[in-house]
């Protein structure tokens, strides 16, 4: 009788993304640090244009590509201060660029009027002034990678806390 092999089982990962309705140009997730599926969902997000299934009012992440970051803090810079306002309130939020800061200060499109210092110190006031993140990264990959591993650590975490506030309650119910 011939052996017949299994098939290896598919690594999925824990968490269903949500990619924001209105987004452009959404990234794949495919084949991401050895999971080889990872499910999306595309819904209208409060904020944002990635998040996870169920968590969409405490994490959020916002991607920008270099010419729609200089945009969102030129000509709809109150726009953006509003969605900055709005990422503030979630528990842990960032903006990842699609370019890194060679390509936003110095190799910036020519298009650009803006001055590469401005948009520098509005990525560090905005950081300080809203507690959201910025992520320059070296490319469209890049951001989908860093992208994920965010939204994976924050489900981590937020993972570990459970099983922390499961235990506390047990210890309490426990010594009743």
């Amino acid at each position: 009788m011939p052996r017949t092999s299994k098939p290896p089982k598919q690594v999925v990962c824990p968490f269903v993304v949500c990619v924001d309705s209105r987004e452009q140009a959404p990234f794949p997730f495919a084949s991401i640090d050895g999971y080889d599926v990872i499910q999306t969902v595309t819904v209208g997000l409060p904020t944002g244009d990635y998040s996870i299934r169920g968590c969409e009012n405490r994490v959020s992440i916002e991607r920008k590509s270099v010419s729609d970051y200089y945009g969102s803090i030129g000509t709809d810079r109150e726009r953006f201060e509003r969605e900055m306002a709005r990422l503030s309130k979630m528990e842990f939020a960032a903006v990842v660029i699609e370019g890194d800061w060679q390509e936003l200060l110095i190799d910036r499109p020519d298009t650009i009027q803006m001055s590469a210092r401005a948009a520098s110190q509005t990525i560090y006031s905005w950081s300080v002034r809203y507690g959201v993140q910025f992520w320059p990264c070296m490319g469209r990959r890049h951001a989908e990678l860093t992208t994920f591993h965010l939204l994976r650590h924050w489900w981590n975490q937020e993972q570990e806390r459970r099983k922390s506030d499961t235990a506390w309650i047990q210890e309490t119910i426990d010594s009743l």
